[in-house]
This record gives structure tokens, C-alpha cells and sequence, in this order.
């Protein structure tokens, strides 16, 4: 419970602290710094393979999820 509370409070002290744009704050608490491609092949996933059920979203995952994972 207390490490959900440090992490809200990361984020809001982030975003309070307003050195960069929403979005880019957002970009670098989600992927880091690996860039605007790999931002949006992370939304991209996150968007439409995974919630995708069944065996076509177990290969899709399967195919797609290493890259992401891979550093």
C-alpha cells in the first residue's frame, strides 16, 4: 500500500513540477527515454494487443511483447 502511495506521489510531484510538457512527463514515467517511436508502439500495444482475447491475442503478445520487454 505505502509503495502505491510513492509511486501517486512521484507522479504527481512530476507533473507539478512542470519542466516539461503532460505528455512528455507522461513518455518518460511509462517508457523512459527510448523515444517517441518506441512511445508509440508501446501505446500502440497497450491499446489494441493487449486487451485482445483469445489465441489471436496469445500470439500477438507472444510475437509483439518481447521487443518491448527486452531492456
Amino acid at each position: 500500500m505505502t509503495e502505491q502511495l510513492d509511486k501517486q506521489n512521484l507522479i504527481r510531484n512530476r507533473l507539478a513540477a512542470g519542466r516539461s510538457s503532460p505528455l512528455r512527463t507522461y513518455r518518460e514515467l511509462t517508457v523512459g527515454d527510448k523515444g517517441l517511436g518506441y512511445f508509440i508502439y508501446y501505446e500502440l500495444l497497450c491499446m489494441f494487443v493487449a486487451p485482445m482475447p483469445g489465441g489471436l491475442g496469445l500470439a500477438l503478445r507472444k510475437l509483439l511483447y518481447p521487443r518491448l520487454f527486452a531492456s
